[in-house]
């Protein structure tokens, strides 16, 4: 199966093909998860990146009540956790949403291939800056976006990232995620989630 994360890679940065070729022989171990298994299960350590090859998957926190909440969904190309390649263990769960196929990266290995590669050791930086940067952007959504921007950004934000990777057709995605999955990401309830799709539907802009 051809990794995601080094198409997206390829389109994103200037790394070499060298260098993306070391990159892909460090993550060539994969393994297949069910629908909502997990990945990396909540507040666990972990000794290598999940990446998503195929399918879709989200980091997760549940309150004690059983409210949950999804900080990011992760899509074929994404690096499931790479905070815990310096965090002793990570901060939220990971799980499958759909059925995944995922490529581990050991955090030795990959260190061994930073050592040898300053441009990947870079370009590791620069992802962790991005997922920075998306972060922030869906937490303005959380505290000060209505319903349906929310759900507007979300929908435009998947697409732009799907399609660094090859996997939109004619301005659209597919999207194998139940309403109450967009709930999760939104912070809304799953009927809200419905009245929404139903408004931007009404509106001829989905």
């Amino acid at each position: 199966m051809t990794n995601p994360l080094l198409a997206r890679l390829r389109v994103l940065t200037s790394l070499s093909d060298e260098d993306l070729d070391l990159l892909g022989e460090a993550c060539t171990a994969t393994q297949v998860y069910p629908a909502r298994a997990d990945l990396v299960p909540e507040g666990h350590g972990t000794d290598r990146l999940h990446i998503v090859l195929d399918g879709w998957a989200c980091r997760y926190r549940v309150l004690d009540d059983g409210r949950r909440q999804f900080p990011a969904l992760l899509v074929p190309g994404d690096i499931c956790d790479i905070d815990g390649l310096l965090l002793r263990r990570v901060h939220f769960g990971v799980a499958a949403l759909t059925p995944c196929t995922v490529a581990t990266l050991p955090h030795a290995r990959l260190r061994a291939v930073m050592d040898r590669s300053p441009a990947i050791r870079d370009v590791f930086w620069w992802l962790t800056f991005v997922e920075n940067a998306v972060s922030v952007e869906w937490t303005t959504g959380l505290a000060r976006r209505s319903a349906t921007e929310r759900l507007s950004h979300l929908l435009c934000e998947l697409l732009v990232r799907l399609e660094v990777v090859g996997l939109t057709e004619n301005n659209g995605y597919a999207l194998p995620l139940t309403l109450g999955q967009i709930a999760d990401a939104l912070g809304v309830r799953t009927v809200h989630v419905n009245r929404t799709l139903q408004e931007l539907r009404a509106l001829g802009l989905i």
